[in-house]
């Protein structure tokens, strides 16, 4: 049993996601879903994520095989509410 889930029915009333990826001459590019209103596409480098306790470098599933408890955070927010509070991914 999970201690979270993700509910589909708003993708699927958009008949998917916002934006669709795709690779036009090598490069990956993204086409808007005419199905949603608003929002924009935001693409941002790639980060570490010390401040959550994990490791770069280390793939996040051998992590989790390692220490299960090091992703509470996703499960229980408010273990460490001050890192959710002025989150910005």
């Amino acid at each position: 049993m999970r201690d979270y889930g993700f509910d589909y029915g708003e993708v699927r009333r958009h008949a998917g996601i916002a934006f669709y990826p795709y690779v036009e001459d090598g490069a990956l590019k993204w086409r808007r879903n005419p199905a949603y209103k608003g929002g924009e596409l935001i693409i941002k480098d790639a980060r570490t994520w010390e401040d959550f306790s994990l490791e770069a470098g280390v793939p996040v599933y051998t992590q989790f095989q390692k220490d299960k408890d090091r992703f509470l955070f996703v499960a229980d927010p408010a273990r460490c509410q001050e890192l959710w509070e002025d989150f910005a991914p």
